[in-house]
C-alpha cells in the first residue's frame, strides 16, 4: 500500500492576481514529495490546485512503483471537491458527457479525466477525506498539516540574495575585497576623486553640491537655489547682512 497526503494552496483566491502552489506527501516514501507552484498557463484557483497535487502524486506513484497492476493506492485529501469529483460526481459527469447536472462544462474536466484513467490501472485505490488544521497529534492530523506547510511554502515570497565573489570589477585599483583587510578612508577618498565615474551619481550629485554649499557658507556667503525654465539655478548673496544692521562705508 502507497500513501500519500495532498493539498493545494491559493493566495488571492478568485482574484486576477491569484497564484497557486500544491504538495504531496509521501510518509512511507519521503523521497517522492514534492511541493510546487501551479503553471502560470493554468487557472491559479484553490479548488485547481487540490486536483493537481491529487494529478501529479499519482502520476508519480504510477511511474515508480513498477508494477501498478499489482500495486494499491491510498490518497489523503482535505478537499471534500477534490473527492467528490473523483468518486461521487464522476460517474455522472462521465454519463453526461463531461456535463453538470446543470448543463455546464464541467471544471477541470482534463485533471479529473486523466486521473479516472490512470487510477483504473492500479490494483485498487481509496480516497479519504481528512479534516484540515484540528490541531491534533494523531498521525492523520500530522501529515495533513505537513503537506498543507508545503503547499503553502512555496507561495511564501523569499527575499532575493546577492552574493558577490569578486570585487575587481566594482572597485579597480582598490584593495577593498569581502573578508580582506582594511582600507584607510583617506585611501577610499583619494580613489573616489580619481574614478567619479563609477559612483553612483545621483549621491555624488547630492554631496558634491553639498559640500560647495558649505565652502560658500565657512565664506561668509550664502547660496540660493532657484528654477528658472525647469533649470536649477544658483546666486550667490551675503550671509552676513542682518536686518537692523547699518553697514558704513569708510572713506
Amino acid at each position: 500500500m502507497i500513501r500519500v497526503f495532498t493539498d493545494g494552496a491559493c493566495r488571492s483566491n478568485g482574484k486576477a492576481n491569484a497564484e497557486a502552489g500544491y504538495a504531496g506527501y509521501f510518509p512511507d516514501n519521503k523521497e517522492w514529495s514534492f511541493a510546487t507552484k501551479m503553471p502560470e498557463s493554468e487557472m491559479q484557483t484553490n479548488q485547481r490546485a487540490e486536483l493537481k497535487a491529487i494529478h501529479d502524486s499519482v502520476d508519480i506513484i504510477y511511474e515508480k512503483c513498477g508494477a501498478p497492476a499489482e500495486t494499491s493506492i491510498q490518497i489523503y485529501t482535505d478537499s471534500m471537491y477534490s473527492k467528490n469529483c473523483l468518486t461521487t460526481w464522476l460517474p455522472g459527469w462521465m454519463k453526461n458527457k463531461w456535463r453538470t447536472a446543470e448543463g455546464n462544462d464541467v471544471k477541470h474536466r482534463d485533471l479529473i479525466e486523466h486521473l479516472a484513467l490512470r487510477l483504473t490501472k492500479f490494483k485498487e485505490y481509496t480516497i479519504t477525506y481528512v479534516k484540515a488544521h484540528t490541531g491534533k497529534t494523531d498521525e492523520l492530523s500530522v501529515n495533513n498539516e505537513i503537506v498543507d506547510k508545503m503547499a503553502v511554502s512555496v507561495l511564501i515570497e523569499k527575499e532575493e540574495i546577492k552574493v558577490i565573489g569578486r570585487t575587481e570589477g566594482i572597485f579597480p585599483d582598490l584593495a577593498l575585497s569581502i573578508m580582506g583587510p582594511p582600507v584607510e578612508e583617506a585611501r577610499i577618498i583619494e580613489w573616489c576623486k580619481t574614478h567619479m565615474h563609477l559612483l553612483d551619481a545621483q549621491a555624488l550629485k547630492t554631496g558634491l553640491f553639498g559640500a560647495f554649499q558649505k565652502t560658500v557658507k565657512k565664506n561668509g556667503y550664502n547660496t540660493e537655489v532657484q528654477r528658472m525654465s525647469k533649470t536649477r539655478v544658483v546666486r550667490l548673496t551675503t550671509g552676513l547682512i542682518k536686518e537692523g544692521i547699518t553697514i558704513v562705508k569708510e572713506e
